[in-house]
């Protein structure tokens, strides 16, 4: 998936990721959340590294991503080119991660205690 998504141009990639919003958004069904997350992570790839990890926090959120799809998002977040730690497939390390890089004075526009919105 990453693959396509980095051959897609800005405008495919913000058509695509328009779409896979709406599914995100509207599906209830864990698998097809699962998949829509994966691409949703994937297709943010070129946007600035914090868009990036705010992407797969927001993501993370959703209790459709529990189980393996929060270890695949996880491993996405260890291949950013910041990300220095290895999570393990362990939410609550990522948290500290987090936690410790907005102490640090990076990633404040992530907002980790900020309610989840499902329509």
């Amino acid at each position: 998936m990453g693959a396509v998504a980095a051959k897609l141009d800005l405008q495919s990639t913000k058509a695509a990721k328009g779409g896979v919003d709406e599914v995100l958004e509207k599906t209830r069904d864990r698998e097809t959340h699962a998949v829509y997350a994966e691409v949703s992570a994937n297709l943010v790839q070129r946007e600035p590294e914090d868009v990036q990890v705010r992407t797969i926090f927001h993501l993370l959120r959703h209790p459709l991503t529990a189980g393996d799809p929060t270890t695949k998002l996880l491993a996405l977040l260890e291949q950013l080119p910041g990300v220095q730690t290895k999570f393990g497939g362990d939410l609550w390390k990522a948290v500290e991660w987090a936690e410790a890089e907005q102490k640090a004075g990076r990633l404040n526009g992530l907002d980790l205690d900020a309610p989840l919105k499902i329509r």
